[in-house]
């Protein structure tokens, strides 16, 4: 079943993470899905036996921190980057 944001249980998503000067497009799978609250949950991808951190977003980070698309994710870090480059 689809949800308002579009995403469903086991999607792989990608979390554009800024965090003292990294910048890093995390690969998580979605875990789950709450329609009701408008929220979703996260599992970091690890390699096989590995247990990843869990991550809790809103419906409305879709596009503006989560992307389904790994490209779009590195375009946003590239342009946040850019930006930070003129600013300082």
């Amino acid at each position: 079943m689809s949800s308002k944001s579009g995403l469903q249980k086991g999607d792989n998503v990608y979390y554009a993470r800024i965090l003292n000067g990294s910048y890093d497009c995390m690969p998580l799978v979605v875990h789950h899905v709450n329609e009701d609250l408008e929220y979703f949950t996260t599992i970091e991808r690890v390699k096989k036996g590995g247990t990843g951190a869990t991550y809790l977003f809103n419906f409305s980070d879709v596009g503006k921190i989560i992307y389904t698309d790994m490209q779009d994710c590195n375009i946003y870090l590239e342009k946040m980057k850019d930006e930070v480059e003129v600013n300082d």
